[in-house]
């Protein structure tokens, strides 16, 4: 039976703060049904960005998974590159980043900048697609709209729907106190769902990728 997942951020209004400050990815105990849960890639580990965000992760074949993540600029909103990092044994272990899509190259006159990245595998082919917003880098950010308020997001939440029922109640994703945000999935087998998304610590957002899987019982 075909079932519909759905994941929530619940959100708390508050203001961003310290996105240039250390990495500290959180130990704090976390709950929730997502197992099997480590960073795959953190910004301690690129010094030029202003914070990782927004992935997407993509099946290749069984047990190689492929995740694309926003490597972010200084002074920007929601603009960066876009790298990838590639596992080959189910998540236990991930390649260094390739660039796909580089904000320092030029394209004439012009440089770009890139978000919202979504990787899709067609078919039965030996292709995989990665697509990206770009704006210019003069624009403040993807949209060129004006900054407002911020909110955080904080734990993660989901719910499901039987093709012939209703929804059921929300279940705790992930929680560990922290920002999460941005999360992505794809079922690799009856059930069994890959998932990542971005994280922080009690204060600031958008700093480590996470990885986890969720097993959904019919």
């Amino acid at each position: 039976m075909k079932r519909i997942l759905t994941i929530l951020t619940a959100l708390l209004l508050a203001p961003l703060a310290g996105l240039h400050a250390k990495d500290q990815v959180s130990s704090a105990p976390a709950t929730g049904d997502v197992r099997d849960v480590r960073v795959v890639r953190t910004a301690d580990q690129e010094p030029r960005a202003s914070l990782l965000g927004q992935p997407t992760i993509a099946l290749w074949k069984e047990k190689h998974l492929v995740v694309a993540y926003q490597k972010g600029i200084a002074g920007k909103t929601d603009m960066g590159s876009i790298d990838a990092i590639v596992s080959s044994n189910d998540g236990d272990s991930w390649s260094i980043p390739s660039t796909i899509f580089d904000h320092e190259q030029r394209h004439g006159a012009m440089q770009f900048g890139y978000c919202n990245a979504v990787l899709y595998h067609p078919p039965g082919q030996q292709v995989l697609w990665c697509f990206a917003m770009r704006c210019p880098l003069n624009y403040a950010d993807s949209e060129d709209s004006h900054l407002g308020p911020a909110f955080s997001r904080m734990p993660l939440r989901y719910k499901m729907k039987p093709a012939n029922g209703g929804w059921n109640t929300d279940r705790t994703f992930f929680d560990a106190g922290i920002h999460n945000s941005y999360p992505a999935l794809i079922e690799t087998a009856p059930g069994e769902f890959r998932a990542v998304w971005d994280s922080g610590d009690e204060k600031r957002h958008r700093r480590p990728i996470r990885f986890g899987k969720l097993t959904l019982k019919p």
